[in-house]
């Protein structure tokens, strides 16, 4: 004679999952710049004096003296990019 297992659906155990790993989580640091620049007011105008030049400008805060250093790299050609 051999045995014969009875499962029910009021016996059933749900196999769960193994829960994840504790992660411990960092608060992010605020990044201060020591200058910032007002996007609101910078402009790119044709300079009067000399037509085929431009200026630009802007307003901007620092919490330092320091010398402002701006490049600018502008590249001309009938294909874009």
């Amino acid at each position: 004679m051999g045995f014969a297992s009875t499962i029910t659906a009021a016996t059933a155990q749900p196999i769960l999952p193994e829960p994840a790993p504790f992660v411990d989580h960092q608060n992010a640091k605020r990044v201060r710049n020591d200058v910032n620049i007002n996007k609101d007011t910078l402009k790119v105008e044709i300079d009067v004096s000399n037509p085929d030049h431009h200026l630009v400008s802007f307003v901007f805060d620092a919490l330092f003296d320091g010398r402002l250093v701006f490049d600018l790299l502008v590249y001309d050609s009938w294909f874009c990019c």
